[in-house]
């Protein structure tokens, strides 16, 4: 029995973390939606050299673009991981089927996969 209470501890804690995929498509998609605070903690939290009030002001209008653009699809085009950084490739597609391609690097820190650079 107490083998497998620890176990199930081990996958819980391993299981509940997001993958760099996840956190990618996520991130992406919240700011599709206009979700910037939600997309703002997903990322390190010395993203670039802007203020804090500066990433979430480039955050608000990357979203108008997106929106404006029509998003209706996020998709996952390329991933690699190694130890603790990640970079995943994401094409976002329009309604007219004209498509963007996102990169992401991710770094995982304290255990959490976070947005570390998107070009």
């Amino acid at each position: 029995m107490k083998k497998i209470l620890i176990a199930l501890a081990i996958a819980l804690a391993f299981g509940c973390t997001k993958k760099p995929n996840d956190v990618s498509k996520d991130f992406a998609q919240n700011i599709v939606d206009g979700k910037t605070d939600a997309a703002f903690k997903s990322m390190v939290p010395n993203f670039s050299m802007m203020s804090e009030s500066g990433v979430k002001n480039w955050l608000g209008e990357n979203s108008a673009k997106l929106k404006a653009e029509g998003i209706k699809n996020i998709e996952i085009v390329k991933s690699q991981e190694e130890n603790d950084v990640s970079v995943v490739e994401l094409k976002l597609t329009n309604q007219k089927n004209q498509s963007l391609n996102l990169t992401l690097r991710l770094q995982k820190q304290d255990g959490k996969w976070l947005i570390s650079e998107v070009r």
